[in-house]
């Protein structure tokens, strides 16, 4: 058996397994008869060399071809199966490439020959090839990570299998990272800080606080006014007189204010008083003054005054007063003949003028002139003076000034001038001269003028102007054009019939002028011609009529020699335009009658060899003439009578020569000129009688013989690649219909498995057709086709097919993953949901809960909290307090507030009277001689020298002369034989020796009398 009829069986045997055995085992057994084996079962080990198809391997146990399995790839011949490595995976069968085993995606990891990978479990890290080792706390690893992770800065991670988790407000993860310390006292820290942080200068905090409470800053008469300097204050010191305090520090009063004792800020110092710094104001005396919050008082600025003492502010001047000085209380009257502003006194320019208490100057009237602070005085006749003038102008040349108090200066009239100044009248211009408004000029040559013109006019045109006298008009025979000085002599061509002519007049054509100073032209004479200057005999060839301006040329059909007139051609001759004499008529032509200008060309299909003549002679048939020859037809060629050519032989005729053309038949052509008609070539045909020319087969026909009347249909299933050749077959994988000049490959997804197909066929659903020559192969799990497919596809993300041939792939249903696309869907693990079509689960993100693992999450409500991976949300804990939805932890109370309830939203002010040293716990009333102002987690002792009558307000000193000690609730009067210093103290004191009081409430001691005790 050779090795290409055992690969044959071998295939057939694997493909059908699921059609017919009994054909298969029909066909083993012809073929292994028609071989001539009478063994049942061939060795193939021993025998023969199998070779199987890529995809499969060889078996050798049952000598047949098996598809690769999953986890494997088979590069077909007699290889076995080879596994894909550790860290990869094929989920396909009949894979024929290493390239085919993919490596894991992120997260998974597969041993050797894996048909998938297995997902990284949680608190775990992982090796791509299999390797799996815990994690060990406070390192956490999730689901799909291939390493544990380090617990992050600010997190604790009590599970290794869980993320981190961040610490309350006020603790922060200890030592371990497994679990929350609270901070110290005098620490606080928020949510996820990695360390607690020490309060401010200014606040204070107990241990656990999630925040530092600012101490009290008080104000005046109610509390008092309180600081402190460094951080881990327990208490606040009183602020001193001329200081102000905030929560940290005592600041002195700036320059301009002051205060009392106790006071959180300082005053301004009121205005007309001056404060240097913490003193009482002092009175500014008049002359100066002080605004709000001066340091000092100020002397009044120049331009104003203070009339009195206390002025809180200086006093502008009056309009017309002024002050030039400093600290005035009175500001000064502004004289006449000056102006003054707010600080100065200025006199008054020249040109101007004012009276007593003006702001500023007023410019002289028009007509007057002012020397400067003087009454104006009136200008006299020929003089002027404008607006703010110091004296009066005397009037300028081209001016008059008739009489006196002119403001302005008057221009002299149009014709009149002036060419002195200080004048009360202009002059008139004389005839003959032109004037400007400053002088008398007399007109030029060709120019003249009338009495008070401006300007000179131009000489009118017929006349002619020496200057100052009138213009005199041109004679007969003469000319002056406008602006001339004399009259002219008409030039020669032209004439000036009239006195007082302007422009010579131009001879009419025909006429002519040869000599100057003519009133009149001459008619020009027959047989001449004549320019307007001269006149000219006609030559030969030429002739003219009188009045003319040239010579015509002679008509045609008459000869002219050279003055005389025209005379007309006989019959045979001709004479052209300009001719002198008549000529005999060409050979090739005629010339029929009398006066021809042209001989006449014989006509097409005559000729004349002659000159001369009258008439032409006509072409014989079978000939051909020129205008001047007769000539017989060559072969191939015809004519009729009259021809001047021979016409080639048509198209589909043969002509032997000189006969009458002959038709083809069908089957042979002839082209234009043809002496015979010829058979029709292979690949072309001729398909009727006067065939003209062979024509080409068109694509999908042929013609294998000559002499055809036609070409032939190329059948279905062959291509025609010439029209002279025979038809061949379309192999397999490709197909053609009637008439194709080729066979077309079949397109991707489709096949045809035999010869000579007339179409391809499409592939069906849940199989691949990779060879357009072959038949469909199923789709393998993990793989799908919707039909006409070149290769299955593999399931996108977030779905699956656990099946063979499938046609579509099924969507990952809620509350699964699918990662691996060829196997059924993983369900989620508690904690984790998915809402389908995806490959991993997600985590229940923090605030949120997931109860179901098929549903969203959702979120928690306030009053609740949830850390990631949650199944429900947890209620706040008593001393805890979750403020609003989503919270992934509770938050502590702050300090001075609490919470005795679950679930709460909020945390209640401790109420003033009461500490609340546990956040967790229903507050607990002050004690005697302690009190509280609300939000304190502790009530404060009653200092000494003071007394709480009540547990909810500030302590109240103890009145001069009497004392408290600490947490006393009501004062005592200091008793006889003490003293109570003040401040109140905490207990009386003794006098010292030679001292004593002798009524209680006393705040000192008398010293005894000399000799008493």
């Amino acid at each position: 058996m050779d090795a290409r009829r055992t690969s044959t069986i071998s295939t057939g045997i694997f493909t059908d397994l699921n059609g017919s055995w009994n054909w298969t085992f029909l066909m083993v057994v012809l073929l292994s008869f028609a071989t001539g084996s009478v063994n049942a079962v061939s060795n193939c080990t021993l025998e023969c060399t199998a070779s199987c198809d890529p995809g499969h391997s060889f078996d050798v146990t049952t000598s047949v071809c098996v598809i690769c399995s999953t986890g494997y790839y088979c590069g077909g011949g007699s290889n076995s199966s080879e596994a894909c490595s550790a860290g990869t995976y094929n989920q396909n069968v009949g894979s024929s490439s290493i390239a085919d085993c993919v490596s894991c995606p992120s997260g998974s990891y597969s041993l050797d020959a894996a048909g998938s990978c297995t997902v990284c479990p949680s608190g775990y890290s992982c090796t791509v090839t299999g390797t799996t080792t815990a994690c060990i706390a406070p390192e956490y690893s999730l689901d799909g990570e291939m390493s544990c992770s380090t617990c992050p800065s600010g997190s604790y991670c009590p599970n290794v299998n869980e993320g981190p988790k961040s610490c309350s407000n006020g603790s922060i993860p200890d030592s371990s990272k497994t679990g929350c310390d609270n901070c110290l006292a005098g620490t606080y820290s928020n949510a996820g800080d990695p360390s607690c942080s020490d309060c401010l200068a200014g606040y204070y905090s107990l241990e656990g606080a999630g925040v530092c409470t600012v101490c009290p800053t008080g104000k005046v008469l109610l509390d008092r006014g309180t600081y402190t300097s460094v951080d881990g204050q327990a208490s606040c010191t009183a602020c001193t007189e001329g200081y102000y305090c905030d929560s940290t520090s005592e600041t002195a009063c700036d320059p301009g204010k002051y205060s009392s004792a106790n006071a959180t800020s300082c005053v301004k110092c009121p205005q007309g008083f001056s404060c240097a710094g913490g003193s009482a104001p002092v009175d500014c005396l008049a002359g100066t003054y002080a605004v709000l919050g001066s340091s000092s008082c100020e002397p009044c600025s120049m331009g104003h005054y203070c009339p009195a003492d206390r002025s809180g502010e200086q006093i502008p001047c009056a309009s017309g007063n002024f002050a030039n000085e400093t600290g005035l209380v009175v500001c000064f009257t502004c004289r006449a003949g000056y102006s003054c502003s707010a600080t100065e006194e200025t006199a008054c320019d020249p040109g101007k003028y004012s009276s007593a208490n003006s702001t500023s100057c007023i410019k002289c009237p028009e007509g007057y002139s002012c020397s400067g602070g003087a009454a104006p005085v009136d200008c006299l006749a020929g003089t002027f003076a404008v607006l703010g003038s110091s004296s009066c102008e005397p009037c300028s040349m081209g001016h008059y000034c008739p009489a006196n108090q002119s403001g302005e200066q008057i221009p002299c009239a149009s014709g009149d001038f002036a060419n002195e100044t200080g004048l009360v009248v202009c002059f008139t211009c004389r005839a003959g001269y032109s004037c400007s408004a400053t002088e008398e000029t007399a007109c030029e040559s060709g120019m003249y003028s009338e009495s008070g013109a401006t300007s000179c006019l131009q000489c009118p045109g017929g006349y002619s102007c020496t200057g100052t006298l009138p213009p005199v008009q041109c004679l007969a025979g003469t000319y002056a054009r406008n602006g001339s000085s004399s009259c002219e002599d008409c030039e020669v061509g032209f004439y000036c019939e009239t006195a007082g002519t302007v422009e010579p007049v131009q001879c009419a054509e025909g006429f002519f002028s040869d000599s100057p100073g003519a009133d009149s032209c001459i008619e020009c004479t027959a047989g001449h011609y004549c320019t307007r200057t001269t006149e000219t005999p006609c030559n030969a060839s030429f002739y003219s009529y009188a009045r003319a301006t040239s010579c015509l040329l002679c008509d045609g059909g008459f000869e002219c020699a050279g003055t005389t007139a025209p005379a007309e051609c006989t019959a045979g001759t001709y004479a052209r335009n300009g001719s002198s004499s008549c000529s005999n008529c060409d050979v090739g032509s005629y010339c029929l009658t009398n006066g021809m200008s042209e001989p006449t060309p014989c006509p097409q299909g005559s000729y004349q060899g002659s000159v001369g003549q009258q008439a032409c002679s006509p072409c014989t048939a079978g000939y051909y003439c020129t205008s001047t020859t007769q000539t017989s037809c060559d072969p191939g060629t015809y004519s009729l009578a009259e021809a001047t050519s021979c016409d080639p032989c048509p198209a589909g005729f043969s002509c032997a020569g000189g006969a009458v053309p002959v038709e083809c038949l069908a089957g042979s052509y002839a082209p234009v000129g043809s002496d015979s008609c010829e058979p029709c070539g292979i690949g072309l045909y001729c398909p009727f009688n006067g065939t003209t020319q062979q024509i080409n087969c068109t694509e999908g026909t042929y013609a294998n013989e000559t002499g055809s009347q036609l070409c032939t249909d190329c059948e279905a299933g062959y291509k025609c690649t010439s029209p002279h050749l025979s038809p061949m077959i379309c192999s397999r994988g490709s197909y053609s219909e009637q008439g194709w000049t080729e066979c077309r490959a079949c397109v991707d997804g489709e096949y045809a498995d035999a010869l000579g197909s007339t179409s391809c066929t499409s592939c069906t659903a849940g199989h691949s057709c990779s060879s357009t020559s072959a038949s469909p192969q199923p789709c393998t799990p993990g793989k799908y086709s919707t039909g006409s497919a070149k290769y299955c596809s593999s399931c996108p993300d977030g779905s699956y097919s656990d099946s063979s041939m499938a046609a579509s792939c099924d969507l990952c249903p809620a509350g699964h993953a699918c990662l691996d696309t060829s196997s059924a869907p993983t369900a989620c693990n508690s904690g984790y949901y998915s809402l389908g079509n995806t490959t991993m689960c997600t985590l229940c993100p923090a605030g949120y809960e997931c109860p179901s693992t098929t549903s969203s999450p959702a979120q928690c409500n306030a009053g609740f909290y949830a850390a990631d991976g949650s199944t429900s949300c947890q209620s706040c804990d008593v001393g805890f307090y979750c403020p609003e939805a989503g919270l992934s932890a509770q938050i502590s109370c702050e300090e001075g507030k609490f919470s005795n309830t679950t679930m709460a939203s909020d945390c209640i002010l401790c109420p003033a009277g009461w500490e609340c040293a546990d956040r967790s716990s229903t507050p607990v009333a002050c004690d005697p001689g302690f009190y509280s102002l609300g939000g304190n987690s502790s009530c404060t002792v009653c200092p000494a020298g003071h007394m709480c009558p009540t547990k909810d307000q500030l302590p109240t000193m103890c009145n001069s002369g009497e004392y408290a000690a600490a947490s006393s609730q009501s004062c005592t009067s200091c008793p006889e034989g003490k003293y109570c210093a003040d401040p109140p103290p905490a207990l009386p004191a003794d006098c010292p020796t030679g001292w004593f009081t002798d009524t209680p409430g006393r705040t000192n001691c008398t010293e005894c009398p000399m000799g008493e005790l």
